[in-house]
């Protein structure tokens, strides 16, 4: 499993930033160099700081600091002032200056080495100009695992190839989830001498198998998964039924579909709050950017715009041929 979970990094800058195992602390912020569904349309607004990071224990933390103007796509993103981090776990704060890399437009802020010692963190972010940024996040103290079987299948060479997935959470009746559901392919490309290898992971379509599932679930397009809550899970028996296809046709002599990566992230509820404004807006905006006053109603950032969230995962792997 562990193959699997280091293959599912991702590098895009973007409200959210894709993580490991165990649990993480995102500050998330639009970080985007060119015109993009994350980039938030402030209006008359003036330029807005962002920065975005995740936050993995005894692992490299990344920062990257940015600005976004109006109109949206036109702004100049390059910072005219530097910036100083302070992070902030425990009672241990880091002081993380910023590096500069080729074909990098912006400064790169990494804290290498750091103890997780509290699931209480922070972040400032202080601006030569004086300008400052700041937020405070709790990290969800527990992760939850599902049990996952699969029914239907539809395997045909050289078409779109689907399993339905009936996924149990345990029963949480004494407490209160947010999630974000993430399932990934496991990539099992032909190697030319009658096998297959793996070779990493690629998105798949995800939507609620029938009508009961679909309640309560909201499908993400600037992200990939869904979100979803104990309160929808209990309504129906803690199940959820979800059919999964490839985004293409497979062709066995190059590759097989035979097995999912599955991450159930145990999310803040700054997180799921956030994260559903955006998918919202983003279902019935005509330009295709999310606008900045909705977006703020669930902003956690002292002096500037974005969020501060948090949240454990758990991986499986699961073998469906």
């Amino acid at each position: 499993m562990d193959k699997y979970r280091f293959q599912n990094t991702f590098t895009r800058i973007s409200f959210v930033m894709r993580f490991s195992k165990l649990f993480y602390v995102v500050f998330l912020l639009t970080c985007m160099q060119c015109r993009s569904p994350y980039n938030i349309d402030i209006g008359d607004q003036n330029v807005l700081y962002q920065v975005s990071a995740y936050v993995v224990p005894s692992k490299p933390i990344l920062f990257y600091v940015s600005k976004v103007g109006q109109p949206v796509g036109e702004a100049d993103y390059q910072l005219k002032d530097t910036a100083k981090i302070y992070f902030t776990n425990g009672s241990n704060e880091y002081l993380i200056e910023p590096k500069y890399f080729p074909n990098q437009l912006n400064p790169v802020y990494q804290l290498s080495n750091w103890n997780a010692t509290s699931d209480e963190s922070e972040i400032k972010v202080i601006f030569n100009s004086g300008q400052e940024l700041s937020s405070k996040v709790g990290i969800p103290k527990d992760s939850i695992s599902c049990s996952i079987d699969y029914t239907e299948t539809s395997f045909i060479d050289n078409a779109v190839q689907s399993v339905k997935l009936q996924m149990h959470w345990p029963d949480q009746t004494q407490t209160f989830h947010y999630y974000h559901l993430i399932i990934k392919k496991v990539d099992w490309n032909y190697d030319g001498q009658g096998g297959y290898k793996s070779e990493g992971l690629s998105n798949v379509e995800i939507t609620p198998a029938d009508s009961r599932s679909l309640k309560g679930v909201t499908i993400l397009s600037h992200e990939p998964g869904l979100l979803l809550t104990d309160a929808l899970l209990m309504e129906n028996n803690m199940n959820l039924d979800l059919l999964v296809k490839t985004l293409g046709p497979i062709s066995r002599n190059k590759e097989r579909f035979k097995e999912l990566q599955i991450e159930l992230r145990t999310v803040s509820e700054e997180y799921y709050k956030f994260h559903k404004s955006v998918a919202l807006q983003l279902s019935s905006s005509q330009s295709g950017f999310p606008v900045l006053e909705p977006i703020r109603t669930y902003t956690n950032i002292i002096g500037g715009q974005g969020i501060f969230a948090s949240y454990r995962s758990t991986f499986s792997t699961k073998l469906i041929q």
